[in-house]
């Protein structure tokens, strides 16, 4: 073989060689990139799931946060009820602070109640010479209604006149009510106190109404 052909077989075998290189090269290069972009997008999607999650848990976090809003709602007012209700029994107890209450054997009477009462303020000008009357279109009638509402706690627009009558003396009054459901009737004895008013003396408190 001359020795140009021997140069030119070395030649053609290294830049075969030089391109194999390159080849190579660019290979690695090109999967380098790509491992980058597979580990980019890995990590991406983990981010995008963490903040659906998030958004999610967010979303959940806020119905729970309205259902205990709920419950709370509704706590408050069953104290608020349950508030209302101990008030009412402490007024109640508190009216009967400085009541005597006795069982009675006295027929169609439980209980007989007495305590000092302050009378009703009356709006009547007497001058010392007032006279019961039972008309229910008079100022008596009222008033005397108001010192039974007083000492029985029966509102007077929750209450029913059975019976209003002479208590056995000109300035004493006895009156048997009930409150409109008929729950509970009462007998009141209530005295004219001049210059102050009915003044509500003694209850007793009825086993049934004697006059349904």
């Amino acid at each position: 073989m001359s020795e140009k052909e021997s140069s030119f077989s070395r030649a053609n075998r290294f830049e075969k060689k030089r391109r194999g290189t390159k080849l190579v090269t660019w290979l690695a290069g090109a999967g380098a990139l790509l491992v980058v972009v597979f580990i980019a997008s890995f990590i991406i999607g983990g981010e995008s799931d963490q903040a659906a999650g998030n958004k999610q848990s967010g979303n959940g976090n806020s119905s729970n946060d309205q259902e205990l809003n709920v419950i709370t709602d509704e706590q408050e007012e069953q104290n608020s009820e349950s508030s209302k209700q101990k008030n009412k029994e402490e007024e109640k107890d508190k009216k009967e602070e400085d009541a005597v209450v006795k069982e009675s054997d006295k027929e169609n009477v439980e209980r007989v109640i007495t305590k000092e009462w302050e009378p009703v303020a009356t709006e009547q000008q007497t001058n010392g010479s007032h006279t019961v009357t039972y008309e229910k279109s008079t100022q008596d009638w009222q008033e005397i209604l108001q010192a039974a509402s007083k000492a029985t706690s029966i509102e007077t627009s929750n209450m029913i006149a059975w019976r209003v009558e002479n208590g056995g003396g000109p300035q004493k009054v006895e009156a048997t009510v009930s409150d409109k459901a008929q729950q509970q009737t009462y007998r009141v004895y209530i005295h004219w106190v001049e210059g102050e008013g009915y003044k509500p003396i003694k209850v007793e408190e009825l086993a049934s109404n004697p006059y349904q």
